[in-house]
């Protein structure tokens, strides 16, 4: 799975250093582009999820994630600021539009993608 992160991405985001995903969540029915989230256990019951998504609203990922992961889910309690390096977040609230800063632009150029890391909380 950590092949498929780009390192530009695992810069921006120095929290994933040497943390291996446990987990990749994706919608049963993929599009092209989709949504996946990468889960990671950087402690003991300390969840992130690195989300690669053509959409910039995480909110609405926080609901996306919350349905695709069962019973036992997680849901987004804030986001890592890119290039931090004192753990900055942002909360996030309905309609937060990310479309400045957090982006790169797939191949080909035809989209862009939004890459957000957000702490979860798990559901039970």
């Amino acid at each position: 799975m950590r092949d498929n992160i780009p390192e530009s991405v695992l810069e921006a985001y120095q929290v994933l250093k040497n943390k291996i995903p446990v987990r990749r969540l994706a919608a049963s029915v993929p599009l092209d582009p989709d949504t996946t989230f990468d889960i990671f256990e950087i402690g003991s019951q300390v969840f992130l999820a690195l989300v690669t998504t053509d959409y910039a609203d995480p909110y609405s990922q926080s609901r996306e994630l919350k349905s695709i992961s069962g019973s036992h889910g997680f849901e987004f309690v804030n986001l890592h600021k890119p290039f931090s390096t004192d753990g900055e977040t942002i909360d996030i609230t309905k309609n937060n539009k990310m479309e400045g800063g957090f982006f790169v632009t797939a191949p080909h150029g035809k989209y862009k993608l939004y890459y957000y890391l957000a702490n979860l909380k798990r559901m039970s």
